[in-house]
């Protein structure tokens, strides 16, 4: 029973410890990701008070301070890279965040790599059919001038006039 009251911490080697014994809080990565999250949940908050029997004042009052409790309440829960909420960075540029980055833009160079291979391939077949469909249709068709000779009247002589 006494370990149960014992507060729960975390270590450098949080695979070691114990299921029991790890951090209760949701472990985030991005401090700017998480407050974004939290401002698509404002609109929910503030539609608990749509039926409420008050005064619009203090309804408007009563719903800023519900929201403040929730956003607090989710500040607490959370941790930023294994730093509670109040003493991670907000610094937008920290190494996970470009970590992510890169890992991001690492996939995205992979994949339009394999879309140079693999599209060339793919396009060549129907460029060939559409190339070798109009020259059926061009051999197909009749001109419908017949080409005359062009002949020089003896009068203008060799040169023209200009």
């Amino acid at each position: 029973m006494a370990a149960e009251k014992e507060p729960l911490t975390t270590t450098a080697g949080a695979a070691a410890v114990s299921p029991s014994r790890r951090e209760p809080r949701v472990r985030c990565r991005s401090r700017r990701w998480t407050r974004e999250l939290l401002g698509h949940c404002g609109p929910y908050v503030r539609r608990l008070g749509a039926g409420q029997p008050l005064p619009p004042q203090s309804l408007e009052r009563a719903l800023g301070e519900a929201l403040w409790n929730f956003e607090t309440a989710v500040q607490e829960n959370i941790t930023i890279n294994g730093q509670p909420w109040q003493e991670s960075s907000n610094d937008l540029q920290s190494d996970t965040d470009i970590k992510l980055l890169e890992d991001q833009l690492d996939e995205l160079i992979v994949e339009v790599a394999s879309k140079r291979n693999l599209c060339p391939r793919k396009i060549q077949v129907h460029v060939i059919k559409t190339i070798k469909t109009q020259q059926n249709i061009l051999n197909c068709c009749q001109p419908v001038v017949n080409p005359q000779e062009i002949k020089v009247e003896p009068s203008l002589g060799k040169y023209p006039v200009e």
